[in-house]
């Protein structure tokens, strides 16, 4: 993921606009795949072949994204509005990246266009909080209180991963 692969890039190898260049991407529905390399030239100590994982990813420099666009089925709009309109709820469970999701949700009516998206987050110092999914919202941050989760959705659509839903229970 892109996330991860920024991670692991050598100091000042990422490039200014990274992060808006792969958000923009993935908020179009892409799924994006960040690309990385590093020369073996044993400056790390022995062949590169018996080199730790540690050692092989560190220090990487950055190659470019691919971008990939899935079509999502003819009917996948047409039987969630069935769903929605027959009062049902509904919710999504995905391995697409976060905002790729929402992208999703938001095509297939999964969620009104008009009402701005919350993702949650936790940072590494433990704290948990509602951020503003997209660019365009990117300035809200909210903390996170379980009992508030029901009036925040009112306003919101409310999106969530594994880590961070772990992270806040």
């Amino acid at each position: 993921s892109p996330e991860k692969v920024l991670e692991l890039l050598r100091d000042g190898e990422a490039p200014s606009w990274y992060e808006s260049c792969y958000r923009s991407m993935a908020e179009q529905g892409r799924r994006i795949l960040a690309l990385a390399y590093k020369k073996c030239e044993g400056s790390d100590g022995g062949k590169p072949e018996e080199w730790s994982r540690e050692i092989v990813e560190k220090n990487l420099k950055f190659a470019g994204f691919i971008a990939f666009e899935c079509k999502t089925r003819v009917d996948s709009k047409t039987v969630i509005g069935a769903l929605v309109e027959a009062d049902h709820t509904v919710a999504m469970a995905t391995g697409d990246a976060p905002l790729t999701a929402i992208h999703v949700a938001k095509y297939v009516g999964m969620c009104p266009s008009e009402k701005p998206v919350l993702l949650l987050q936790s940072s590494a110092e433990g704290q948990i909080s509602w951020c503003g999914a997209s660019q365009a919202n990117s300035g809200i941050k909210l903390p996170f209180s379980s009992p508030g989760v029901r009036e925040l959705a009112k306003k919101y659509t409310l999106s969530t991963t594994e880590k961070a839903l772990e992270a806040a229970s």
